[in-house]
């Protein structure tokens, strides 16, 4: 299986032409640029599992201002490890390290990897996939780990990232006992087809295929669609609706509103179409 992560590496730059000086123009200035905001935000710390002011901030339902900084880290990740495979950057690669040892320290002992639900909502994980993107901050802390184990040749992220795939696969499937779901925002099923790719693991071939298969099935989980399953778990006012969704029930915003085979045209949040 091709993916652009791998093929890319297939191209070189040469001299001072335009897509030369723009790469150089990224790996000198824009890298740093990010990473210095990472730090002035709290993105760069938050790993550490400390509180930040703006874990109390809830003036955006559902989704609060900080729900994507373990993504917001682990592309910086990504996209560092690939600039560093051609040519390194002392300050970078720093942070890169520094960054891999915050997010092994962050690990809880099941395997799980998540700022908010670890820090601000510890007693709710899973209890919202339509909205808080638990599963895909996960995808992209997988392209940063196999960005990781490229560049560095270790698997110093890529292990804990495996034992969290490990406890996700437990987590949801067709068994009586797991969750018949999938994540709002697509995202982590190519993550996971990437990992098996690499790693042949078998437990990401699953999932990924698992998340593929449940999405948009009416009758998921207890005879109901499971956004609208876990919404009643969650005592969600029915006539509410996410700040995303044009309406009550716009399960298409999620591409969720058919099973994947089912669907004739394209609908909903762009970023996530398969």
């Amino acid at each position: 299986m091709s993916h652009p992560q791998s093929t890319f590496e297939n191209t070189s730059f040469f001299g001072e032409t335009i897509l030369s000086r723009r790469r150089h123009l990224i790996a000198s200035v824009t890298l740093h640029a990010q990473l210095q905001q990472l730090k002035q935000t709290g993105r760069y710390d938050c790993f550490k599992l400390k509180w930040h002011p703006i874990y109390d901030d809830k003036s955006m339902w559902p989704v609060p201002f900080h729900l994507f900084w373990d993504s917001d880290v682990a592309k910086w990740i990504e996209s560092a490890c690939y600039f560093l495979q051609r040519e390194h950057d002392a300050s970078i690669d720093l942070a890169v390290r520094e960054l891999v040892d915050m997010i092994r320290s962050a690990q809880q002992s099941d395997g799980y990897i998540n700022v908010h639900y670890t820090v601000v909502e510890p007693q709710k994980r899973w209890s919202n996939l339509r909205d808080m993107h638990e599963l895909y901050n996960a995808g992209h802390l997988i392209e940063a780990a196999l960005a990781h184990h490229k560049c560095y040749q270790n698997t110093r992220l890529l292990d804990p990232i495996l034992k969290y795939v490990s406890l996700i696969h437990s987590t949801f499937g067709g068994g009586k006992s797991q969750l018949h779901a999938y994540p709002g925002h697509p995202e982590i099923e190519m993550a996971l087809l990437r990992l098996y790719t690499v790693t042949k693991s078998q437990e990401a071939y699953e999932l990924a295929q698992y998340f593929l298969q449940e999405r948009g099935n009416p009758s998921g989980q207890h005879g109901m669609h499971y956004f609208d399953w876990e919404a009643q778990q969650r005592q969600e006012n029915p006539y509410t609706r996410p700040n995303t969704y044009p309406e009550k029930d716009s399960h298409w915003y999620c591409q969720a509103h058919k099973p994947i085979l089912e669907q004739e045209t394209i609908e909903g949040h762009s970023v996530t179409r398969l």
